[in-house]
């Protein structure tokens, strides 16, 4: 039948797109196929007392809440995520937590640390920890000290921004800024955090026209002992006049981020490499890069050697390592052996026995 009213033994008047569903007596409207009223399912289906998609109950008046409990339930998630985790901005730093360390090293006094972040003092050190990363005072502080910073490589434009730290463990007075520059770099001011604390800390900027962004530090306050340490399990820095969750990177694309500024070859990454020998006393090699580098790298090393193809047991040792030209990715290497190379044979990079060996390719700022 084609929008009929039909009447049944044991039902009230029933629109029926279809043939008459006649094995539900309470059926009021249905949308369904069959070739006769006892062989019958219905795509759609309303009833007295609730309707079904197929064959699952929809929702009746009663099922759909008016109004939101104050934690949100589970009426306003999406894939178990509440609506303010949902909403969240960008963050602006790399490697916000840390997890990224290339160097490889379990502690570190000075310089950069985890990838793009940086000692600027003697008086403090940074080791890596599970969740996080631990800032250590190993000095008493007579003034304030900025210690633990992340350079931008472009200055952020004029506008409103939050920084914003989550603080896992503290003794000692520690505190966090956004540092700002001109249009020609030079300083402007700095925007603090109140004194850190367990928990989210934060502070809010709107900077005027032509004041920028220039890094975001971690500094040691006066009165901070010796040995007062600072455990961050994460730091944001995000556009906006307030701070909105914190969502964890993909480990592989905060990788590749990374390795814009820095590139460490260790182990059996070395042996990327491969020449023929042009001279008894170097060898050029090609490397390849995950990512393109920000300038023309520099390059260190440590206890590379240069392994024949022929027999990996002959090799001499790297005496110096120097970049001779970078294309994106691509880096040209001229590597000095120690010892006299055979022309005309293949070597490749490697490392010297019951060592790890590594090439770094720095482009840090």
């Amino acid at each position: 039948m084609h929008g009929n009213n039909v009447i049944a033994d044991k039902n009230d008047y029933e629109t029926a797109f279809g043939t008459f569903n006649k094995s539900n007596a309470d059926t009021l409207f249905s949308v369904g196929n069959g070739i006769s009223t006892e062989d019958r399912s219905n795509a759609f289906e309303i009833t007295k007392t609730t309707g079904k998609l197929f064959d699952k109950e929809i929702a009746t008046k009663e099922d759909i809440p008016t109004t939101l409990p104050a934690n949100g339930g589970n009426a306003d998630t999406l894939d178990g995520k509440h609506a303010n985790e949902i909403a969240n901005n960008p963050n602006m730093l790399i490697n916000p937590d840390f997890r990224v360390n290339q160097r490889g090293q379990n502690e570190y006094s000075t310089g950069y640390t985890v990838d793009r972040w940086y000692i600027s003092t003697d008086k403090c050190k940074a080791a890596p920890e599970t969740n996080g990363i631990r800032l250590t005072a190993t000095a008493t502080l007579t003034s304030n000290t900025h210690a633990f910073w992340q350079n931008n490589e472009f200055p952020l434009a004029p506008g409103k921004y939050t920084l914003s730290l989550n603080v896992l463990e503290v003794s000692g007075v520690w505190s966090a800024r956004i540092r700002t520059v001109n249009a020609s770099g030079d300083y402007v001011d700095s925007y603090y955090t109140s004194v850190l604390h367990n928990g989210i800390n934060k502070v809010s900027v709107d900077l005027s026209e032509g004041e920028y962004i220039s890094a975001v530090s971690v500094g040691i306050n006066k009165g901070t002992e010796a040995g007062n340490s600072l455990k961050l399990a994460w730091v944001k820095l995000e556009v906006g006049d307030g701070a909105t969750p914190f969502v964890p990177p993909d480990p592989a694309t905060e990788l590749a981020k990374c390795q814009r500024y820095l590139y460490v070859l260790r182990g059996s990454l070395l042996r990327a490499g491969l020449a023929e020998a042009y001279s008894t006393s170097y060898a050029i090699f090609y490397l390849y890069a995950p990512a393109s580098f920000r300038t023309i790298p520099s390059v260190s090393f440590e206890n590379v050697v240069l392994s024949s193809t022929k027999d990996g047991s002959v090799y001499s040792e790297a005496a110096s390592i120097q970049v001779r030209g970078c294309n994106s990715n691509a880096v040209k290497l001229l590597v000095n052996a120690a010892d006299s190379l055979t022309i005309g044979e293949q070597y490749e990079l490697s490392h010297k026995p019951d060592t790890t060996g590594s090439i770094i390719l720095s482009a840090e700022l």
